[in-house]
């Protein structure tokens, strides 16, 4: 039997903004590799070379984002960027021009209140529809509404110091309030990609395991390494990068291999997390 199903491959990635590639924090790195002018060409050329329908970039700044459009524009991508409030820096989405764009949605997490700050991170939330039709059969008559149709959320929680006090804590907050946004079209095949700054089985990811999402990945898929603030010198790779789906989806995931001794970034990987890759059968 024929699968009627589409593949929709993926990609999700950190790609480490400028401003917090400081020397400090990776005393393993040599300095020359942590300078923008050094990394940003590589990670131009590694996103390039991901070849995916849909790229999901956090930690992106206005240079790589131009740089970023440069490279894929002319490959057939097009793209939406989604700054923080507090900074310059953001999430960015990249799709393919064969899929059906339907919308972009930015949600800046209302993640106040009480002595808590808003932190002005943000959701870019993308709605797509394929369609399989043959391009004159595409212009007689458009594509139904919610026919065929799914969603992409590209996020970056924030990382809470666990020696702070809980009331300033925002992550767990920000996680709920995604799954909020995203229950008015829960009916839709959804995929949620981005750096969460929580490991599998914390409190910042039971609320999308509760809400039905499941995780492509492996829980021992290790996509970051850097020495831990508790453990100064000492690493430990831990994956805090997701590709969760909800819906009636099928995933094929591809699991990047990371242990404690890797030092990132590096001349191969200019940027301190793995890219994580999935696809989804809509």
């Amino acid at each position: 039997m024929t699968d009627p199903s589409t593949p929709v491959s993926i990609a999700s990635w950190n790609a480490l903004a400028a401003r917090f590639a400081k020397p400090e924090r990776y005393p393993d790195v040599p300095p020359f590799l942590l300078k923008y002018d050094v990394r940003y060409p590589r990670t131009v050329a590694a996103v390039a070379a991901f070849d995916r329908d849909v790229i999901c970039l956090q930690e992106v700044d206005v240079k790589l984002y131009e740089m970023l459009c440069d490279a894929l524009w002319k490959r057939g991508y097009q793209s939406e960027w989604a700054p923080m409030k507090s900074t310059l820096v953001g999430c960015a989405t990249f799709w393919r021009s064969t899929l059906r764009w339907r919308r972009n949605d930015l949600h800046w997490y209302c993640d106040g209140g009480g002595r808590r700050e808003l932190t002005g991170h943000v959701a870019l939330i993308s709605t797509f529809a394929i369609d399989p039709r043959p391009d004159k059969e595409r212009e007689r008559a458009p594509l139904p509404d919610g026919e065929n149709t799914f969603i992409v959320a590209n996020t970056h929680l924030i990382w809470d110091d666990p020696d702070a006090d809980p009331s300033q804590w925002h992550a767990e907050r920000q996680s709920s309030e995604l799954v909020s946004f995203l229950k008015e079209n829960q009916h839709l095949p959804t995929i949620i990609c981005g750096d969460f700054n929580a490991e599998p089985g914390s409190k910042v990811i039971s609320p999308f395991l509760r809400a039905g999402f499941g995780d492509a990945h492996d829980v021992r898929t290790h996509t970051f390494n850097r020495p831990e603030k508790r453990t100064p010198g000492l690493q430990r790779a831990r994956k805090i990068d997701f590709m969760l789906y909800r819906g009636t989806l099928r995933v094929d995931a591809e699991s990047p291999a990371l242990d404690d001794s890797t030092i990132l970034p590096s001349l191969a990987v200019p940027s301190d997390h793995l890219p994580l890759f999935g696809t989804f059968r809509i």
